[in-house]
Protein backbone atom coordinates (compact mmCIF):
# COMPACT_ATOMS: atom_id res chain seq x y z
CA UNK A 1 0.00 0.00 0.00
CA UNK A 2 2.88 2.32 0.78
CA UNK A 3 4.25 1.95 -2.74
CA UNK A 4 0.79 2.51 -4.21
CA UNK A 5 0.47 5.82 -2.41
CA UNK A 6 3.78 7.02 -3.77
CA UNK A 7 3.00 5.86 -7.31
CA UNK A 8 -0.36 7.63 -7.29
CA UNK A 9 1.24 10.81 -6.00
CA UNK A 10 3.90 10.71 -8.69
CA UNK A 11 1.28 10.08 -11.37
CA UNK A 12 -0.58 13.17 -10.23
CA UNK A 13 2.63 15.18 -10.39
CA UNK A 14 3.40 13.79 -13.85
CA UNK A 15 -0.03 14.87 -15.03
CA UNK A 16 0.64 18.36 -13.75
CA UNK A 17 4.07 18.39 -15.39
CA UNK A 18 2.53 17.73 -18.77
CA UNK A 19 -0.21 20.32 -18.31
CA UNK A 20 1.62 23.12 -16.55
CA UNK A 21 3.08 25.27 -19.35
CA UNK A 22 0.06 24.90 -21.63
CA UNK A 23 -2.96 25.20 -19.37
CA UNK A 24 -2.13 26.69 -16.01
CA UNK A 25 -2.28 30.39 -15.11
CA UNK A 26 -2.25 31.88 -18.58
CA UNK A 27 -1.25 35.30 -17.20
CA UNK A 28 2.23 34.15 -16.13
CA UNK A 29 5.39 33.72 -18.24
CA UNK A 30 7.45 31.30 -16.09
CA UNK A 31 10.41 33.68 -15.94
CA UNK A 32 10.48 34.60 -19.63
CA UNK A 33 9.97 38.09 -20.97
CA UNK A 34 6.54 38.70 -22.46
CA UNK A 35 8.08 38.78 -25.94
CA UNK A 36 9.90 35.46 -25.51
CA UNK A 37 6.85 33.81 -23.96
CA UNK A 38 4.70 35.00 -26.88
CA UNK A 39 7.26 33.57 -29.34
CA UNK A 40 7.39 30.27 -27.47
CA UNK A 41 3.64 29.75 -27.21
CA UNK A 42 3.04 30.84 -30.81
CA UNK A 43 5.61 28.31 -32.07
CA UNK A 44 3.91 25.53 -30.08
CA UNK A 45 0.53 26.49 -31.51
CA UNK A 46 1.90 26.72 -35.06
CA UNK A 47 3.55 23.31 -34.79
CA UNK A 48 0.45 21.65 -33.38
CA UNK A 49 -1.81 23.16 -36.05
CA UNK A 50 0.49 22.15 -38.93
CA UNK A 51 -1.30 18.80 -38.98
CA UNK A 52 1.58 16.66 -40.24
CA UNK A 53 5.30 16.13 -39.69
CA UNK A 54 8.09 13.56 -39.74
CA UNK A 55 10.34 12.82 -36.79
CA UNK A 56 13.30 10.80 -35.59
CA UNK A 57 14.13 10.09 -31.98
CA UNK A 58 16.49 8.35 -29.58
CA UNK A 59 16.71 7.97 -25.83
CA UNK A 60 17.63 5.87 -22.84
CA UNK A 61 16.11 4.66 -19.58
CA UNK A 62 18.15 3.69 -16.53
CA UNK A 63 16.54 2.71 -13.24
CA UNK A 64 17.64 1.02 -10.03
CA UNK A 65 15.80 0.12 -6.85
CA UNK A 66 16.31 -2.42 -4.08
CA UNK A 67 19.20 -4.12 -5.82
CA UNK A 68 17.48 -4.40 -9.20
CA UNK A 69 18.64 -2.57 -12.32
CA UNK A 70 16.82 -1.79 -15.54
CA UNK A 71 18.28 -0.37 -18.74
CA UNK A 72 16.68 0.32 -22.09
CA UNK A 73 17.67 2.24 -25.19
CA UNK A 74 15.27 3.20 -27.96
CA UNK A 75 15.44 4.96 -31.30
CA UNK A 76 13.50 5.18 -34.51
CA UNK A 77 11.63 7.40 -36.92
CA UNK A 78 8.06 8.06 -37.88
CA UNK A 79 5.40 10.28 -39.39
CA UNK A 80 2.16 11.82 -38.19
CA UNK A 81 -0.64 13.21 -40.37
CA UNK A 82 -4.34 12.93 -41.13
CA UNK A 83 -3.40 9.89 -43.22
CA UNK A 84 -2.21 8.03 -40.15
CA UNK A 85 0.66 7.52 -37.74
CA UNK A 86 3.71 5.29 -38.08
CA UNK A 87 6.80 4.79 -35.93
CA UNK A 88 9.68 2.31 -35.80
CA UNK A 89 11.21 1.31 -32.45
CA UNK A 90 14.53 -0.44 -31.89
CA UNK A 91 17.06 -0.73 -29.09
CA UNK A 92 18.43 -2.80 -26.26
CA UNK A 93 16.81 -3.96 -23.02
CA UNK A 94 18.35 -5.42 -19.90
CA UNK A 95 16.96 -6.23 -16.45
CA UNK A 96 19.52 -7.26 -13.84
CA UNK A 97 21.95 -8.09 -16.63
CA UNK A 98 19.58 -10.22 -18.70
CA UNK A 99 18.09 -8.92 -21.94
CA UNK A 100 18.86 -8.36 -25.58
CA UNK A 101 17.97 -6.40 -28.70
CA UNK A 102 14.44 -5.65 -29.83
CA UNK A 103 12.81 -4.14 -32.90
CA UNK A 104 9.19 -3.42 -33.76
CA UNK A 105 6.94 -1.01 -35.63
CA UNK A 106 3.60 0.60 -34.87
CA UNK A 107 1.10 2.00 -37.38
CA UNK A 108 -2.31 3.58 -37.02
CA UNK A 109 -4.47 4.00 -40.12
CA UNK A 110 -8.20 3.84 -40.86
CA UNK A 111 -9.01 3.70 -37.11
CA UNK A 112 -7.00 0.50 -36.72
CA UNK A 113 -3.70 -0.03 -34.90
CA UNK A 114 -1.09 -2.38 -36.36
CA UNK A 115 2.01 -3.55 -34.51
CA UNK A 116 4.80 -5.87 -35.55
CA UNK A 117 5.37 -8.73 -33.11
CA UNK A 118 8.43 -10.79 -34.05
CA UNK A 119 7.81 -10.30 -37.76
CA UNK A 120 4.04 -10.90 -37.51
CA UNK A 121 1.71 -7.93 -37.99
CA UNK A 122 -1.17 -7.77 -35.49
CA UNK A 123 -4.24 -5.56 -36.08
CA UNK A 124 -6.42 -4.11 -33.34
CA UNK A 125 -9.51 -1.94 -33.61
CA UNK A 126 -10.84 0.11 -30.72
CA UNK A 127 -13.42 -2.61 -30.08
CA UNK A 128 -10.64 -5.21 -29.91
CA UNK A 129 -8.73 -3.17 -27.33
CA UNK A 130 -11.85 -2.57 -25.23
CA UNK A 131 -12.72 -6.28 -25.30
CA UNK A 132 -9.18 -7.22 -24.32
CA UNK A 133 -9.30 -4.69 -21.46
CA UNK A 134 -12.52 -6.21 -20.15
CA UNK A 135 -11.14 -9.74 -20.37
CA UNK A 136 -7.78 -8.88 -18.81
CA UNK A 137 -9.19 -6.58 -16.16
CA UNK A 138 -9.79 -9.39 -13.71
CA UNK A 139 -6.19 -10.60 -14.03
CA UNK A 140 -4.54 -7.20 -13.54
CA UNK A 141 -4.00 -5.20 -10.32
CA UNK A 142 -5.94 -2.34 -11.92
CA UNK A 143 -8.74 -2.82 -14.44
CA UNK A 144 -7.95 -0.65 -17.52
CA UNK A 145 -11.66 -0.01 -18.08
CA UNK A 146 -12.09 1.21 -14.51
CA UNK A 147 -8.99 3.38 -14.80
CA UNK A 148 -10.28 4.99 -17.99
CA UNK A 149 -13.65 5.64 -16.40
CA UNK A 150 -12.01 7.26 -13.37
CA UNK A 151 -10.60 10.13 -15.43
CA UNK A 152 -13.89 11.13 -17.05
CA UNK A 153 -16.97 12.95 -15.85
CA UNK A 154 -16.95 14.14 -12.27
CA UNK A 155 -13.50 12.71 -11.54
CA UNK A 156 -11.90 14.73 -14.32
CA UNK A 157 -13.77 17.83 -13.15
CA UNK A 158 -12.35 17.30 -9.65
CA UNK A 159 -8.85 17.07 -11.13
CA UNK A 160 -9.36 20.28 -13.09
CA UNK A 161 -10.73 22.06 -10.01
CA UNK A 162 -7.58 21.06 -8.13
CA UNK A 163 -5.39 22.36 -10.95
CA UNK A 164 -7.01 25.79 -10.65
CA UNK A 165 -5.49 26.14 -7.17
CA UNK A 166 -1.94 25.38 -8.33
CA UNK A 167 0.70 28.13 -8.49
CA UNK A 168 2.85 26.86 -11.40
CA UNK A 169 5.46 29.62 -11.26
CA UNK A 170 6.48 28.32 -7.83
CA UNK A 171 8.01 25.21 -9.39
CA UNK A 172 8.04 25.67 -13.20
CA UNK A 173 10.63 27.86 -14.89
CA UNK A 174 11.50 28.48 -18.56
CA UNK A 175 14.76 29.95 -19.84
CA UNK A 176 15.81 30.85 -23.38
CA UNK A 177 19.27 30.14 -24.82
CA UNK A 178 19.81 30.40 -28.57
CA UNK A 179 22.09 27.98 -30.43
CA UNK A 180 21.15 28.20 -34.09
CA UNK A 181 17.59 27.63 -32.96
CA UNK A 182 15.78 29.54 -30.21
CA UNK A 183 16.02 27.03 -27.37
CA UNK A 184 13.46 27.15 -24.56
CA UNK A 185 14.16 24.90 -21.56
CA UNK A 186 11.37 24.20 -19.09
CA UNK A 187 12.30 22.78 -15.69
CA UNK A 188 9.81 21.37 -13.20
CA UNK A 189 11.06 20.96 -9.63
CA UNK A 190 9.05 18.01 -8.30
CA UNK A 191 10.07 18.56 -4.69
CA UNK A 192 8.80 22.14 -4.72
CA UNK A 193 5.73 21.04 -6.67
CA UNK A 194 4.88 18.43 -4.04
CA UNK A 195 4.81 21.15 -1.39
CA UNK A 196 2.40 23.36 -3.35
CA UNK A 197 -1.07 23.44 -1.69
CA UNK A 198 -2.75 22.98 -5.06
CA UNK A 199 -0.64 19.91 -5.78
CA UNK A 200 -1.46 18.54 -2.34
CA UNK A 201 -5.12 18.85 -3.30
CA UNK A 202 -4.42 17.19 -6.64
CA UNK A 203 -2.74 14.26 -4.89
CA UNK A 204 -5.69 13.90 -2.54
CA UNK A 205 -8.05 13.85 -5.52
CA UNK A 206 -5.99 11.11 -7.19
CA UNK A 207 -5.95 9.05 -3.99
CA UNK A 208 -9.67 9.47 -3.56
CA UNK A 209 -10.42 8.38 -7.12
CA UNK A 210 -8.36 5.23 -6.57
CA UNK A 211 -10.11 4.53 -3.27
CA UNK A 212 -6.78 4.68 -1.45
CA UNK A 213 -8.05 7.27 1.03
CA UNK A 214 -10.43 4.64 2.42
CA UNK A 215 -7.40 2.51 3.42
CA UNK A 216 -5.39 5.40 4.84
CA UNK A 217 -5.92 7.29 8.07
CA UNK A 218 -5.79 11.08 8.21
CA UNK A 219 -2.41 10.76 9.90
CA UNK A 220 -1.12 8.55 7.07
CA UNK A 221 -2.23 11.12 4.51
CA UNK A 222 -0.73 14.03 6.43
CA UNK A 223 2.54 12.11 6.81
CA UNK A 224 2.71 11.34 3.10
CA UNK A 225 2.02 14.98 2.18
CA UNK A 226 4.83 16.12 4.48
CA UNK A 227 7.30 13.48 3.24
CA UNK A 228 6.83 13.83 -0.53
CA UNK A 229 8.52 17.26 -0.89
CA UNK A 230 11.57 15.94 1.00
CA UNK A 231 11.73 12.67 -0.93
CA UNK A 232 11.44 14.47 -4.28
CA UNK A 233 13.79 17.36 -3.57
CA UNK A 234 16.36 16.02 -6.08
CA UNK A 235 13.82 15.03 -8.75
CA UNK A 236 13.08 17.09 -11.85
CA UNK A 237 11.38 16.98 -15.22
CA UNK A 238 13.04 19.03 -17.95
CA UNK A 239 11.94 19.47 -21.55
CA UNK A 240 13.42 21.61 -24.26
CA UNK A 241 11.98 23.01 -27.49
CA UNK A 242 14.22 24.19 -30.32
CA UNK A 243 12.39 26.74 -32.48
CA UNK A 244 13.31 27.87 -36.01
CA UNK A 245 12.91 31.65 -35.91
CA UNK A 246 12.31 31.85 -39.68
CA UNK A 247 9.41 29.39 -39.74
CA UNK A 248 8.36 29.79 -36.09
CA UNK A 249 8.06 26.00 -35.83
CA UNK A 250 9.53 23.52 -33.33
CA UNK A 251 12.36 21.54 -34.95
CA UNK A 252 13.71 19.72 -31.90
CA UNK A 253 12.35 18.47 -28.61
CA UNK A 254 14.02 16.73 -25.69
CA UNK A 255 12.79 15.34 -22.40
CA UNK A 256 14.71 14.36 -19.28
CA UNK A 257 13.09 12.86 -16.19
CA UNK A 258 15.28 12.45 -13.11
CA UNK A 259 13.82 10.67 -10.07
CA UNK A 260 16.07 10.38 -7.04
CA UNK A 261 14.04 9.06 -4.10
CA UNK A 262 15.99 8.17 -0.96
CA UNK A 263 14.10 6.87 2.11
CA UNK A 264 16.97 8.14 4.27
CA UNK A 265 15.82 11.69 3.52
CA UNK A 266 12.82 11.09 5.77
CA UNK A 267 14.65 8.96 8.30
CA UNK A 268 13.59 5.57 6.95
CA UNK A 269 15.71 2.59 5.96
CA UNK A 270 15.70 1.02 2.54
CA UNK A 271 17.33 1.34 -0.86
CA UNK A 272 17.11 4.52 -2.88
CA UNK A 273 15.17 4.54 -6.14
CA UNK A 274 16.94 6.22 -9.04
CA UNK A 275 15.50 6.73 -12.51
CA UNK A 276 16.76 8.71 -15.48
CA UNK A 277 14.80 8.83 -18.73
CA UNK A 278 15.85 10.81 -21.80
CA UNK A 279 14.27 11.36 -25.21
CA UNK A 280 15.64 13.52 -28.04
CA UNK A 281 13.42 14.23 -31.05
CA UNK A 282 14.10 15.96 -34.37
CA UNK A 283 11.09 17.20 -36.35
CA UNK A 284 10.85 17.97 -40.10
CA UNK A 285 8.32 17.91 -42.95
CA UNK A 286 5.63 20.12 -41.49
CA UNK A 287 2.54 20.18 -43.70
CA UNK A 288 3.73 17.40 -46.01
CA UNK A 289 1.81 14.26 -47.00
CA UNK A 290 2.76 11.00 -45.29
CA UNK A 291 0.68 8.02 -46.47
CA UNK A 292 0.69 5.06 -44.09
CA UNK A 293 0.55 1.62 -45.68
CA UNK A 294 -1.78 -1.00 -44.21
CA UNK A 295 0.29 -4.18 -43.55
CA UNK A 296 -0.77 -7.09 -45.72
CA UNK A 297 -2.19 -10.20 -44.03
CA UNK A 298 -2.30 -8.70 -40.53
CA UNK A 299 -3.62 -11.09 -37.87
CA UNK A 300 -6.56 -9.74 -35.81
CA UNK A 301 -5.77 -9.30 -32.12
CA UNK A 302 -8.44 -11.79 -31.03
CA UNK A 303 -6.99 -14.48 -33.31
CA UNK A 304 -3.45 -13.73 -32.12
CA UNK A 305 -4.47 -14.01 -28.46
CA UNK A 306 -6.18 -17.31 -29.24
CA UNK A 307 -2.95 -18.57 -30.78
CA UNK A 308 -0.97 -17.45 -27.72
CA UNK A 309 -3.38 -19.07 -25.27
CA UNK A 310 -3.38 -22.26 -27.31
CA UNK A 311 0.41 -22.33 -27.23
CA UNK A 312 0.42 -21.89 -23.45
CA UNK A 313 -1.80 -24.95 -23.12
CA UNK A 314 0.67 -27.17 -24.95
Amino acid sequence: MKHLKLVLALLALALLAMLAPATLAQDVTYGLSEEDFALYTAALENSQSAGSYAFEYSGELNASSEGSDLMATYSGEGTFSEEGFAVTIAGEFAADGDGGDYETELRFVDETTYFNFGGMWISATQEDVEEFGEQAGGMLPVNPADTAASVTGGDMMAMMDALENVDPEAFVSIVRSDDGLAVFTTTIDLGTAAADPGIQELIMTALSQAGADEEMSENDIAEMQAQLPVMLENSTITFTHGINLETNLVESFSLEVVMDIDPAAIGESGSATNLTLTVDVGITGYGESFPVEVPADATPLSEFLGMMMGGMGN
